[in-house]
């Protein structure tokens, strides 16, 4: 039997510019984590939260400059971490992670960080009820 098919529509993605002699622009940014952890904790999020909801309305904003009509703007996809080891209780260094992929459809609405953080956050809600469906008895 074959199963639902998993393609799934495109999303956006963000290219960068080809140089002829091969050299990649990196843009890189330094933070002190103590005060990333804050602007979480005043949002209420964890801190893989806040850092996907900026990357989330990077690509959102990035995207309203290619797109002139918000009907045709792509969804924007990310990969979120897990980690498992404080699901199943394993003292593990190694990795124990799940990716979780979480989009928004920016098609629909303009969506503010509040909006990215309430989406985030119930995707957090909605893993924390499958984990506790899905932990060890």
């Amino acid at each position: 039997p074959i199963g639902k098919s998993r393609n799934e529509s495109n999303s956006y993605r963000i290219l960068g510019e080809l140089e002829e002699d091969g050299f990649c622009h990196v843009t890189t940014f330094m933070i002190k984590a103590s005060e990333l952890l804050d602007l979480a904790h005043s949002y209420g999020v964890t801190l893989t939260a806040i850092v996907a909801a900026i990357f989330i309305k990077a690509a959102i904003n990035l995207q309203k400059q290619d797109v002139k009509k918000l009907r045709h703007m792509k969804k924007v996809k990310v990969l979120l971490p897990v980690d498992l080891r404080r699901i199943y209780g394993s003292k593990t260094l190694r990795n124990f992670v799940l990716c979780l992929r979480a989009w928004i459809e920016p098609s629909d609405k303009i969506y503010t960080f509040e909006d990215v953080f309430a989406f985030l956050g119930l995707v957090r809600y909605i893993l924390k009820f499958k984990h506790s469906i899905l932990r060890p008895f």
